[in-house]
């Protein structure tokens, strides 16, 4: 098996008890989060060599996200410990169609004021074969963009294949600061995940020849044309009838290919895209083509939107029935 390198944040997640809101609760329920943490753990449950590369506090707190991560087998000895506090988030769960509601509190967080010059990526890159982050981490500060983009720079210089989820959050970045950051990224980008809404508003892509491209083939197509990466996996979502559906995007040099619609009834709305990532990764690391990989994905995030909290908690056999669209036995006895 291929080992991943994940560099990013890891921090607490805080939702009040059952569906809440949060200035009503008088309590919180606590899991450990993140968006590249995520990937981590979903590619280690599938067998996998993880590391997980961050900066956190050397303190009670940051050890019991870190023995999170270790109880998936997630590595966490290249994580540095320095800095003051770990990051926080707390969502507020929506329901049909209420919206979810995200309040981050991750100013001052260990890995946000580390110094880039912190990081010896010789060493946190050593014996790793994939190297993954994501717009999330870049958006966090300056020092956070600069590290993040030293991070991709020394994997692809190290001969690393790359990958780089967009994850774009209006509430840490504007657009035109996650552009000018994510396209001096680009050429040391070799998998760019995103979707459509996030090249168009991040990229100004959504035209061909200057008329709207008329499906997200089309779109992917015109990314990996004008942009300077090797291949893009977008993701795809659509609702009918109050049933929601997901699919993806594979675009490269060679050719753009769709998978097919899956439902996914959904428990969870959080970790869908980060599953689709750690799916997508591991079937590419394992040596499967973007076509199949994007399916193997797209079936990983159907999964995770049954299961509650951030992590991916998943087994191959469970996501390929997905895949296969098998029908739950409601209990398996």
């Amino acid at each position: 098996m291929a080992t991943l390198a994940a560099f990013g944040e890891i921090l607490l997640r805080l939702n009040p008890p059952g569906y809440q809101r949060i200035s009503q609760a008088g309590s919180f329920e606590f899991s450990v989060a993140g968006a590249e943490a995520n990937v981590a753990v979903a590619c280690a449950s599938l067998g996998h060599q993880t590391y997980f590369l961050s900066v956190v506090p050397e303190n009670e707190v940051a050890s019991t996200a870190l023995r999170h991560l270790n109880f998936w087998h997630v590595n966490t000895d290249r994580v540095i410990l320095a800095g003051r506090r770990l990051g926080l988030y707390y969502l507020e769960n929506g329901f049909a169609a209420r919206p979810s509601n995200v309040i981050y509190d991750r100013e001052n967080s260990a890995i946000s004021e580390a110094d880039p010059t912190i990081y010896d990526w010789s060493k946190l890159l050593a014996g790793c074969d994939w190297f993954h982050t994501s717009g999330i981490t870049a958006a966090l500060s300056e020092v956070a963009t600069r590290a993040t983009a030293a991070g991709l720079r020394h994997a692809h210089e190290a001969g690393l294949r790359t990958s780089f989820d967009m994850n774009y959050r209006r509430k840490l970045w504007s657009p035109q600061h996650a552009r000018a950051a994510i396209e001096s990224m680009l050429p040391t980008i070799d998998l760019l995940v995103s979707s459509p809404d996030q090249l168009s508003d991040i990229f100004g892509l959504g035209s061909v020849g200057g008329e709207e491209a008329e499906s997200a083939e089309q779109l992917a197509a015109e990314a990996v044309r004008r942009l300077p990466i090797r291949s893009l996996a977008m993701t795809l979502r659509k609702t009918e009838n109050e049933r929601h559906y997901r699919a993806a995007v594979w675009a490269d040099a060679e050719k753009t290919v769709r998978t097919p619609w899956l439902r996914c009834d959904i428990l969870e709305r959080i970790g869908g895209g980060d599953a689709f990532s750690g799916g997508l990764i591991s079937a590419l690391m394992e040596g499967q083509s973007g076509e199949e990989a994007a399916i193997f994905g797209v079936a990983a995030a159907c999964l995770k939107h049954t299961i509650p909290g951030d992590f991916i908690k998943m087994t191959r056999e469970e996501i390929n029935a997905i895949a296969r669209q098998e029908k739950s036995r409601g209990v398996a006895r």
